[in-house]
Protein backbone atom coordinates (compact mmCIF):
# COMPACT_ATOMS: atom_id res chain seq x y z
CA UNK A 1 0.00 0.00 0.00
CA UNK A 2 1.35 3.39 -0.97
CA UNK A 3 -0.03 6.96 -0.67
CA UNK A 4 -0.35 8.58 -4.09
CA UNK A 5 -1.41 11.67 -6.00
CA UNK A 6 -4.72 10.27 -7.24
CA UNK A 7 -5.04 12.87 -9.98
CA UNK A 8 -2.12 11.59 -12.05
CA UNK A 9 -0.15 8.35 -11.74
CA UNK A 10 1.31 5.43 -13.67
CA UNK A 11 1.80 1.94 -12.29
CA UNK A 12 3.40 -0.93 -14.17
CA UNK A 13 3.87 -4.46 -12.87
CA UNK A 14 4.15 -8.10 -13.86
CA UNK A 15 1.64 -10.70 -12.72
CA UNK A 16 1.17 -14.45 -12.84
CA UNK A 17 -2.20 -16.07 -12.03
CA UNK A 18 -1.84 -19.81 -11.55
CA UNK A 19 -2.49 -22.96 -9.55
CA UNK A 20 -5.44 -23.63 -7.32
CA UNK A 21 -8.88 -24.40 -8.69
CA UNK A 22 -9.54 -21.29 -10.75
CA UNK A 23 -10.75 -18.01 -9.21
CA UNK A 24 -11.16 -15.09 -8.69
CA UNK A 25 -8.57 -12.54 -9.80
CA UNK A 26 -6.93 -9.44 -8.35
CA UNK A 27 -7.09 -5.67 -8.61
CA UNK A 28 -4.93 -2.59 -8.52
CA UNK A 29 -6.95 -0.14 -6.43
CA UNK A 30 -6.68 3.45 -5.30
CA UNK A 31 -8.98 4.13 -2.36
CA UNK A 32 -9.61 6.87 0.21
CA UNK A 33 -9.75 4.66 3.31
CA UNK A 34 -7.67 6.00 6.19
CA UNK A 35 -6.59 2.60 7.53
CA UNK A 36 -4.02 0.52 5.67
CA UNK A 37 -5.85 -2.52 7.08
CA UNK A 38 -9.15 -1.76 5.33
CA UNK A 39 -10.65 -4.72 3.51
CA UNK A 40 -13.82 -5.09 1.48
CA UNK A 41 -16.00 -8.10 0.79
CA UNK A 42 -14.24 -11.34 -0.14
CA UNK A 43 -14.88 -13.88 -2.90
CA UNK A 44 -15.60 -12.43 -6.32
CA UNK A 45 -15.54 -8.95 -4.77
CA UNK A 46 -11.72 -9.24 -4.58
CA UNK A 47 -11.60 -7.68 -1.06
CA UNK A 48 -12.77 -4.39 -2.62
CA UNK A 49 -16.54 -4.09 -2.28
CA UNK A 50 -17.44 -1.41 0.25
CA UNK A 51 -14.19 0.54 -0.06
CA UNK A 52 -14.24 4.07 -1.52
CA UNK A 53 -12.31 4.91 -4.68
CA UNK A 54 -11.57 3.06 -7.92
CA UNK A 55 -9.92 -0.13 -9.12
CA UNK A 56 -8.81 -1.98 -12.21
CA UNK A 57 -9.68 -5.66 -11.86
CA UNK A 58 -7.92 -8.51 -13.61
CA UNK A 59 -10.62 -11.16 -13.35
CA UNK A 60 -10.52 -14.90 -14.09
CA UNK A 61 -13.95 -16.09 -12.94
CA UNK A 62 -17.51 -15.34 -14.08
CA UNK A 63 -19.56 -14.26 -11.08
CA UNK A 64 -23.33 -13.67 -11.34
CA UNK A 65 -22.81 -9.96 -12.16
CA UNK A 66 -20.12 -10.50 -14.84
CA UNK A 67 -20.28 -11.41 -18.51
CA UNK A 68 -16.87 -13.07 -18.93
CA UNK A 69 -14.44 -15.17 -16.91
CA UNK A 70 -11.40 -13.48 -18.46
CA UNK A 71 -11.50 -9.68 -18.43
CA UNK A 72 -10.11 -6.39 -17.20
CA UNK A 73 -12.47 -3.73 -15.94
CA UNK A 74 -12.58 -0.39 -14.15
CA UNK A 75 -14.86 -0.67 -11.15
CA UNK A 76 -16.30 1.44 -8.36
CA UNK A 77 -15.49 -0.52 -5.17
CA UNK A 78 -18.18 1.24 -3.13
CA UNK A 79 -20.99 -0.24 -5.21
CA UNK A 80 -18.92 -2.78 -7.18
CA UNK A 81 -20.43 -1.28 -10.34
CA UNK A 82 -18.42 -1.74 -13.54
CA UNK A 83 -17.64 1.43 -15.49
CA UNK A 84 -16.13 -0.36 -18.48
CA UNK A 85 -14.91 -3.89 -19.22
CA UNK A 86 -12.81 -5.53 -21.92
CA UNK A 87 -13.20 -9.24 -22.64
CA UNK A 88 -10.77 -9.26 -25.59
CA UNK A 89 -7.64 -9.60 -23.46
CA UNK A 90 -5.17 -12.50 -23.59
CA UNK A 91 -5.98 -15.49 -21.35
CA UNK A 92 -4.78 -14.44 -17.89
CA UNK A 93 -4.88 -17.70 -15.95
CA UNK A 94 -2.19 -20.39 -16.15
CA UNK A 95 -0.45 -18.79 -19.16
CA UNK A 96 2.70 -17.45 -17.50
CA UNK A 97 3.79 -13.95 -16.60
CA UNK A 98 1.98 -10.92 -18.04
CA UNK A 99 2.92 -7.23 -17.97
CA UNK A 100 0.35 -4.58 -17.09
CA UNK A 101 0.28 -0.79 -16.99
CA UNK A 102 -2.42 1.43 -15.53
CA UNK A 103 -2.22 5.15 -16.32
CA UNK A 104 -4.50 7.75 -14.77
CA UNK A 105 -4.53 11.37 -15.89
CA UNK A 106 -7.30 13.83 -15.01
CA UNK A 107 -9.83 11.03 -14.51
CA UNK A 108 -9.01 9.11 -17.69
CA UNK A 109 -7.74 5.57 -17.10
CA UNK A 110 -5.79 3.56 -19.66
CA UNK A 111 -5.12 -0.14 -19.10
CA UNK A 112 -2.50 -2.12 -21.01
CA UNK A 113 -1.84 -5.86 -20.84
CA UNK A 114 1.25 -7.27 -22.55
CA UNK A 115 1.79 -3.97 -24.35
CA UNK A 116 -1.69 -3.69 -25.90
CA UNK A 117 -4.25 -1.12 -24.76
CA UNK A 118 -7.60 -2.63 -23.73
CA UNK A 119 -9.24 0.26 -21.87
CA UNK A 120 -9.22 4.03 -22.39
CA UNK A 121 -12.03 5.49 -20.28
CA UNK A 122 -12.86 8.84 -18.67
CA UNK A 123 -14.49 8.17 -15.28
CA UNK A 124 -17.56 10.45 -14.95
CA UNK A 125 -17.17 13.03 -12.16
CA UNK A 126 -13.70 11.85 -11.15
CA UNK A 127 -12.45 14.12 -8.35
CA UNK A 128 -9.93 12.20 -6.22
CA UNK A 129 -6.71 14.04 -5.46
CA UNK A 130 -5.23 11.74 -2.81
CA UNK A 131 -5.55 8.01 -2.15
CA UNK A 132 -3.85 4.85 -0.94
CA UNK A 133 -2.91 2.50 -3.76
CA UNK A 134 -2.23 -1.21 -3.69
CA UNK A 135 -3.25 -4.67 -4.81
CA UNK A 136 -6.21 -6.71 -3.58
CA UNK A 137 -7.28 -10.28 -4.11
CA UNK A 138 -9.76 -12.71 -2.64
CA UNK A 139 -11.43 -15.99 -3.42
CA UNK A 140 -14.54 -17.90 -2.51
CA UNK A 141 -14.82 -21.65 -2.91
CA UNK A 142 -12.26 -21.69 -5.77
CA UNK A 143 -8.69 -20.40 -5.52
CA UNK A 144 -5.65 -19.20 -7.48
CA UNK A 145 -2.23 -17.81 -6.67
CA UNK A 146 -1.78 -14.19 -7.75
CA UNK A 147 1.91 -13.30 -7.95
CA UNK A 148 2.81 -9.61 -8.44
CA UNK A 149 6.37 -8.51 -9.26
CA UNK A 150 8.40 -5.58 -10.62
CA UNK A 151 5.96 -2.88 -9.41
CA UNK A 152 6.84 0.65 -10.53
CA UNK A 153 4.52 3.40 -9.29
CA UNK A 154 5.16 7.00 -10.29
CA UNK A 155 3.30 10.23 -9.65
CA UNK A 156 4.52 13.34 -11.46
Amino acid sequence: VDDIDAADFTVSFSFYIHGGSGADGFSFAWVTETSRNSIGALGGYLALSGLHGYAVEFDTFTNDWESSENHVAIINPTTFATYVQSNTIPELEDTGWHDATVLLNAGTVQVYVDGAQYINYAIPGYALTYAMAGFTSASGSLTNYHDIDDVDLSCP
